[in-house]
């Protein structure tokens, strides 16, 4: 993303709203950050290029309130 990347997209949008269920999709892995943010709420994390298969059974699981 050109103006800033995906963590600081999170936390962001997790100020203005951190009632809402998030999940991020990556281009990269995340190792080292993926537990931090799922410690600051994260509901689910797909790496890229992901099916919507994929997407569709994240967001049940989410929705559902299931961890992975």
């Amino acid at each position: 993303m050109p103006v800033m990347g995906g963590k600081a997209l999170f936390y962001a949008l997790q100020e203005q709203h951190p009632e809402i269920k998030m999940v991020m999709l990556a281009g990269h892995p995340m190792e080292r950050e993926l537990q931090e943010l799922q410690q600051e709420g994260l509901s689910g994390y797909l790496l890229k290029p992901s099916n919507v298969e994929q997407l569709a059974q994240m967001v049940d699981r989410v929705l559902k309130g299931e961890s992975e």
